[in-house]
């Protein structure tokens, strides 16, 4: 699990993590169903990725915008279906 602690809405947080393989891979897509993450993963087939991300938030007025969130973020490798990493992502928007 990876913890962004506090966001203030309006705020970009940039985090990474890693993924490692008993070979090289290259990273084909990285998703998450929360629009608000941003995910540059690099091109290269290496045993060791570190994937940097951003979570992306607006200003906004709206209270039910706010509070804790917990996404997970699946990321797909050259390998196939089997080789797809998981992890989860939490945080708290504030005002």
């Amino acid at each position: 699990m990876i913890g962004l602690g506090d966001i203030s809405a309006g705020q970009t947080k940039q985090q990474r993590f890693v993924v490692k393989g008993n070979k090289p891979f290259k990273i084909v897509d990285v998703t998450c169903p929360d629009s608000r993450f941003q995910f540059k993963p690099d091109i290269e087939s290496k045993a060791v990725h570190v994937v940097p991300f951003e979570f992306v938030t607006e200003a906004s007025k709206d209270e039910k915008q706010l509070g804790d969130f917990k996404q997970t973020v699946l990321v797909k490798t050259d390998l196939g279906e089997a080789f797809v990493a998981e992890c989860t992502v939490s945080g708290k928007l504030i005002h």
